[in-house]
C-alpha cells in the first residue's frame, strides 16, 4: 500500500482543489496547496526507490518517476499567472488528476487500468482547455480536442476488446505468456495492433492522426500547450512500450513496417510543416509531432526483435532516452514563452521575440538564453541533451543484429536512420530561426541595446522561473553526462531484461531456426545476459 502512496497524496489535493473551487478562496492558496502536494507527492516517490520499495518492475519506476517530474514543472509553470484567474481550483486539481494519470499509466499491470489512466489525462485535459480562457480560440480548441479525444479512446478501448478476445485475459503478464502461444499471429493478431496505433496515434499526434494538434495548439494558453504536448505524449509512448513490446510482443511478423511508415510520416510532416510557421504555439506543435516520429524509430527497432550488437543502444531504452529529453527542451520552452508578455497580451509570433536577446533587464536576458539552449537542444546541437537522444534512436536503427527477415528487415531500419537525420537538419532551419530572431533581428523602430517597452514579464513568475531553471540545469547535464541517463532507460527496457526478453529471444530463435535451420543460430553478445 505504502507503494501506491505519492498518487493518492496527489489525488487527494486535486480532491481538496476541486471541493474547495466553488468557494471564494484566495489563488494563492491553491497555488500554494498544489505545490505542496506535488513536491510532497515527488518527495515520497523519490523517498521510496531509496528506502522504502524493491520493484522489479523498471518501466513503473522509470515512468512514474517521469509523472512525477514532469508533473512538478507542470505545476510550477501553472502557479505563475499576472492576474486573478477564474476556476483556479478546477484548474489545478484537474492538472494534478492528470499527472497521477500518467503515473497510472506507468504502473498498470492490467488493461483496465492503462485505460483509466489515460482517461484521466484526457478528462484533465477537456477541463483544462475549456476553463484556461487565455487563449484565443479555447473554445474551438477545447471542443475539437474532446471530440477527436473521445473518438480516439473509443477506437482504443475497440482495440483492447480485440486483445482481450484473443488473449482471454486482461493481465499484462497473461497477454505475454498468450503471445509466446502466437495468439497475436497472423492476420487476426493485425486487427489490435492497427486499433491501439490509430488510438495511440492520436494522442502522440503522429501522422495521419495529428491534424487537431496545431489547432489546439494555437487557441489554448501556453501552459495548456505545455501540458498537451507532456502527459499526452508520455502516457501514449509508455502505453505503446507496455502493449507492443510486452504484452503483445508476438504480434505480426510485419507489424513493425506500419511503425516504419508512421514514424517516416510523422517525422518528414511535422518538420517541413514547421518551416513555415510564425506562431509559436503553431510551431511547437508541429515540432511536437516530429519528434513523436522520432521516437517512433525507438518502437519500430524494438518491434523487429532486434538485439543491439553492443551494449548500448536498444530501440526502447532510445524511445525513453529520447522522451526525458524532449519533454525537458519542450515544458522549459513553454515555460519561457508563457513568462513572456506583450503588453496585456502573451506573446504569439516570432516577430514578437525581435531582439530580445539586447532587452535592457537582465531577467528578459536571461529568459532569451534558455529559450535558445531549449531551440538547439530540441534541434540536436551537441552538447544538449538532445544531442544524445537523437543519436540513441539514430543508431538503435543502426546497431541491430539478429533482425528477422535479415538483410531487408536491416536495410529498411538503416533508411530509417538516415530519414531521420535528414529531418533533424531540416529542423534545425526552424528552430534556428527562432533563436535568429531573438539574437541577429531587433524590434521593430529599435536598435539593440535600446529598451523594448513591448516585451516584459509576467507578473508572478518566480515558479515558472524556477520550472525553466529546473528544466535548463537538466538539459545541459544531461548533454554533458548521459550514461547515467541512458543506464535508466536501459533498465527500464522491457527488451533488455526480464523473463519477457527471454521469450523474446526465444520467439525470435525459433523464426530463425525455421526459416535457416540450427547453424543459422548465431549467439549475439547480449543474449547471454537473459538471466540478468
Amino acid at each position: 500500500m505504502t507503494d501506491w502512496l505519492p498518487e493518492i497524496v496527489l489525488t487527494i489535493v486535486a480532491v481538496l482543489c476541486l471541493v474547495l473551487a466553488p468557494f471564494q478562496v484566495r489563488r494563492s492558496w491553491f497555488y500554494a496547496l498544489s505545490l505542496v502536494g506535488m513536491v510532497a507527492g515527488v518527495t515520497l516517490f523519490y523517498l521510496q526507490q531509496g528506502f522504502l520499495v524493491s520493484s522489479k518492475d523498471m518501466l513503473a519506476v522509470f515512468g512514474r518517476g517521469l509523472a512525477f517530474s514532469v508533473g512538478l514543472i507542470l505545476v510550477l509553470t501553472a502557479s505563475s499567472t499576472g492576474q486573478e484567474g477564474e476556476h483556479e481550483g478546477e484548474r489545478l486539481g484537474s492538472l494534478l488528476l492528470g499527472i497521477v494519470g500518467l503515473a497510472l499509466v506507468a504502473r498498470a499491470e492490467d488493461l483496465v487500468l492503462l485505460f483509466v489512466g489515460l482517461e484521466l489525462i484526457s478528462v484533465a485535459s477537456y477541463i483544462l482547455l475549456y476553463v484556461d480562457k487565455e487563449g484565443p480560440n479555447y473554445r474551438e480548441a477545447a471542443t475539437k480536442y474532446f471530440y477527436l479525444s473521445v473518438l480516439s479512446s473509443a477506437v482504443f478501448l475497440y482495440g483492447l476488446s480485440f486483445v482481450y478476445g484473443l488473449a482471454g485475459t486482461l493481465s499484462l503478464k497473461g497477454l505475454m505468456q498468450a503471445g509466446a502461444q502466437g495468439v497475436f499471429a497472423g492476420v487476426i493478431g493485425a486487427i489490435p495492433v492497427v486499433l491501439v496505433l490509430t488510438g495511440i496515434g492520436f494522442k502522440i499526434a503522429a501522422v495521419p492522426f495529428h491534424f487537431y494538434a496545431p489547432d489546439v495548439y494555437q487557441g489554448t494558453s501556453h501552459r495548456n500547450a505545455a501540458l498537451l504536448s507532456a502527459l499526452p505524449k508520455a502516457a501514449g509512448m509508455l502505453v505503446l512500450v507496455r502493449l507492443l513490446l510486452e504484452g503483445m510482443f508476438g504480434g505480426p511478423d510485419r507489424a513493425w513496417q506500419v511503425v516504419l511508415a508512421l514514424s517516416v510520416l510523422t517525422m518528414t510532416l511535422g518538420n517541413v510543416l514547421a518551416l513555415w510557421q510564425t506562431n509559436l504555439r503553431r510551431l511547437l506543435a508541429y515540432s511536437s509531432i516530429a519528434h513523436a516520429g522520432y521516437m517512433l524509430i525507438g518502437l519500430t527497432v524494438a518491434m523487429t526483435y532486434a538485439t543491439p550488437q553492443g551494449h548500448l543502444w536498444d530501440g526502447a531504452a532510445a524511445l525513453l532516452f529520447y522522451l526525458i529529453v524532449y519533454l525537458l527542451a519542450t515544458l522549459g520552452a513553454f515555460a519561457v514563452l508563457g513568462m513572456l508578455r506583450l503588453g496585456d497580451q502573451p506573446v504569439e509570433t516570432l516577430d514578437d521575440l525581435r531582439g530580445l536577446a539586447y532587452a535592457p533587464h537582465m531577467d528578459l536576458r536571461l529568459l532569451a538564453w534558455s529559450l535558445a539552449i531549449f531551440m538547439l537542444s530540441l534541434a540536436g546541437i551537441p552538447p544538449l541533451a538532445g544531442f544524445w537522444g537523437k543519436l540513441a534512436v539514430f543508431f538503435s536503427a543502426l546497431d541491430v543484429g539478429g533482425v528477422p527477415g535479415g538483410g531487408p528487415a536491416r536495410s529498411r531500419l538503416v533508411f530509417l536512420a538516415v530519414v531521420g537525420a535528414v529531418n533533424a537538419a531540416i529542423a534545425a532551419a526552424y528552430y534556428l530561426r527562432v533563436v535568429g530572431a531573438m539574437f541577429f533581428v531587433t524590434a521593430r523602430g529599435e536598435t539593440a541595446g535600446q529598451e523594448r517597452q513591448a516585451v516584459q514579464l509576467r507578473q508572478g513568475a518566480m515558479p515558472a522561473m524556477l520550472a525553466v531553471a529546473l528544466c535548463l540545469i537538466m538539459t545541459v547535464l544531461i548533454g554533458i553526462a548521459p550514461g547515467r541517463w541512458i543506464d535508466h532507460a536501459r533498465r527500464a527496457s522491457p527488451t533488455l531484461r526480464g523473463p519477457q526478453r527471454s521469450m523474446k529471444l526465444a520467439t525470435m530463435e525459433g523464426k530463425l531456426l525455421e526459416m535457416s535451420g540450427p547453424a543459422a543460430l548465431p549467439l549475439s553478445p547480449v543474449s547471454q545476459d537473459v538471466s540478468e
